[in-house]
């Protein structure tokens, strides 16, 4: 006799069915346990995926070049290709001049190069002034050209791409660059690839209004963080004259490596 039949018989009554119940309660928990696990690779995915992208530098936009400085997005704006900044009247009132800072026997001076013709001004002046109106144009396709090709195969400083970045037009002001050392025009000692260069080391430093993060991720808006630019010019004074940049670095990648 089964148990439930012998519990039927003595009390007279039929017995309740037990084993579909347990059944019932298996049948929910499996499922729950289901979507508990699915929900989990889902948010994992998410994860996943929002990881992947910061990693690659875009959450919008057409920058796809891999953002080594950990950009923080929340203190940027969004990049607007379709923009111009010389309609900006805020950004029109700042000061865009580009102030070089030459070494004088009794210390330096300073000159405003935008009030000097291009014959007027040496290879490094002239190389900072090309420098700022691509950047703030925005002209990233003559960015990827101001670099030397060992840099570019191989580059030791923070600017991890250069042939391979896009940046919108950027509002740059407040420029000072330092001329830090360089060596004389006439020394054909100094040579690059078997020619004669001249070789310049210059502290850059300048702010950027509304600044969305595709040209620096390593400061936010109306900041500086001077960097050290290292150039050389093959062809001083010719009408072959070219300068590159040789290294770009900061003082902070100085310190890190030192350590």
């Amino acid at each position: 006799m089964k148990p439930n039949e012998k519990f039927s018989k003595e009390n007279g009554k039929k017995a309740p069915s037990i084993l579909p119940q347990k059944k019932k309660n298996l049948k929910k928990a499996v499922i729950i346990v289901s979507i508990v696990l699915a929900t989990l690779v889902l948010l994992c995915g998410v994860l996943y995926f929002v990881n992947e992208t910061l990693k690659n530098g875009r959450i919008s936009g057409e920058n796809t070049e891999p953002d080594t400085n950990a950009k923080n997005y929340v203190n940027f704006y969004t990049p607007d290709y379709e923009i111009n900044i010389f309609e900006d009247e805020e950004y029109l009132k700042k000061n865009r001049n580009i102030y070089y800072e030459v070494p004088t026997a009794t210390g330096s001076a300073k000159i405003v190069l935008d009030e000097y013709e291009e014959n007027e001004l040496d290879a490094g002046q002239r190389f900072f002034t090309e420098y700022f109106g691509i950047v703030t144009g925005g002209e990233y396709e003559k960015y990827h050209k101001l670099f030397t090709d060992e840099y570019i195969k191989d580059p030791s400083g923070f600017e991890k791409h250069p042939a391979d970045r896009k940046f919108t037009m950027q509002r740059i002001y407040d420029i000072n660059v330092k001329e830090l050392a360089k060596t004389p025009p006439d020394d054909k000692s100094y040579t690059y690839n078997g020619k004669p260069a001249v070789f310049g080391v210059y502290e850059v430093g300048y702010k950027i209004m509304k600044n969305d993060g595709e040209f620096r991720t390593d400061v936010e808006s109306d900041m500086v963080i001077p960097v050290i630019f290292e150039t050389v010019t093959a062809g001083y004074g010719s009408e072959d004259e070219k300068t590159l940049i040789k290294n770009i670095y900061r003082y902070q990648d100085i310190a890190v490596k030192a350590e």
